[in-house]
């Protein structure tokens, strides 16, 4: 098989193959509104959880605090992040 068809039977395969993507709608929630189906202790643990998830967030637009958090992923690993346990760095400034 010529080289110059070839390549065109493997355009032709590869375009065929790709789907239209639709963009889907975004619709942001709030905490109350992602909380409000739960009960209890969970409840109030989810929206500490979640809270803490978007104070992290924000925090993370601080150059100097992200290359704090990168250092403090990265102790004593060179090839993976370990997990961070806030609680024990709670002090830290």
């Amino acid at each position: 098989m010529k080289p110059t068809v070839f390549i065109l039977l493997v355009i032709t395969i590869l375009f065929s193959c790709v789907k239209e993507r639709k963009q889907l709608p975004f619709h942001p929630k709030s905490i109350a509104e992602l909380t409000a189906n739960m009960e209890g202790d969970i409840k109030r643990l989810s929206k500490l959880r979640l809270s803490f998830g978007i104070a992290f967030s924000k925090a993370l637009e601080d150059i100097e605090f992200r290359d704090y958090v990168y250092s403090l992923s990265k102790e004593n690993t060179d090839s993976f992040f370990n997990e961070i346990v806030f609680a024990l760095h709670k002090d830290d400034k």
